[in-house]
């Protein structure tokens, strides 16, 4: 079977085309330029019963990434598996303000709360490798997730230490001139999204309304600031009165800037403490 056959055979399992050709590639351990360049040529019969075996899975939901073990994000490629949450491009926008936020630094010391698989404080690391006096730290409760972050910092020779803790409550007293969050922060509603069955549920749900992690986080999350330091949590859209809010009754001496993703939704709030004699602002971009 040459792969433009094997690729039609995609439409009857009802799997997307891109779907079909990233699990064509993995099945003959080849690019997706590779499947594209040559539709005529035939394929071994072990790539093809491993593709048609990640067909039915792919139909059956499972996700695309969790059988390449595979996500690409801000550039890089991360492993994943059914342990962690698989990256999603709307998290670049963290990155990306993070980024800003360290741009004039010469030293800084920076948290990953819920780190996941690593990809937010990785991808960070790596864009920030000129800066020799940066230091990198991640938590999260779940250990296995760990695991994997541990992996792609190696992989991507990203300099951080990772903790086992249920948010701050086995960090080491530090203080941080940059943390970043995403949290689970989907409602219970929101889990019934059929795109979701097959990742963990610990990293999405955050409670009845989802925001029980990240009012947790508010109250606790003060004295790991410096002066002048910033916070960077990543919300669903609905979210952003309430965090605001929420944000402002637990750290009063801070601004509030809310940043839009790509789709001009509400993606990202920054919370910056403020120095004596900074007037208080809040807005979006």
């Amino acid at each position: 079977m040459t792969i433009q056959e094997a690729l039609q055979r995609s439409e009857r399992h009802g799997v997307p085309d891109l779907d079909a050709h990233v699990l064509l590639a993995h099945a003959l351990r080849e690019s997706i330029s590779f499947v594209d360049t040559y539709p005529q040529k035939n394929i071994p019969q072990d790539a093809l019963r491993s593709f048609e075996a990640t067909l039915r899975r792919r139909a059956a939901g499972t996700p695309v990434a969790y059988m390449t073990g595979e996500k690409e994000f801000y550039g890089l490629s991360f492993s994943v598996n059914e342990t962690t949450l698989i990256p999603r491009p709307e998290s670049e926008l963290l990155v990306e303000r993070a980024l800003v936020s360290l741009r004039d630094k010469r030293s800084a010391r920076i948290l990953d709360v819920g780190t996941g698989c690593g990809n937010c404080i990785v991808s960070v690391a790596v864009a920030c490798k000129d800066k020799e006096h940066f230091t990198y730290d991640a938590l999260d409760i779940s250990r296995d997730a760990l695991e994997i972050a541990r992996h792609n910092a190696r992989r991507h020779s990203a300099r951080v230490h990772f903790f086992a803790s249920d948010l701050f409550d086995h960090m080491p007293r530090r203080r941080y001139d940059l943390i970043m969050a995403n949290l689970p922060y989907l409602s219970t509603g929101q889990l019934r999204e059929p795109s979701l069955k097959a990742e963990p549920i610990g990293a999405l749900w955050g409670g009845e309304g989802g925001l029980d992690l990240y009012k947790h986080f508010l109250n606790n999350v003060g004295s790991f600031l410096k002066e002048g330091s910033e916070i960077l949590m990543e919300i669903d859209p609905s979210q952003k009165h309430t965090l605001t809010a929420e944000a402002e009754a637990a750290l009063p001496e801070t601004t509030v800037t809310v940043y839009d993703d790509l789709a001009h939704l509400p993606r990202v709030l920054a919370i910056r403490r403020r120095t004596p004699n900074t007037s208080r602002h809040q807005g979006s971009e």
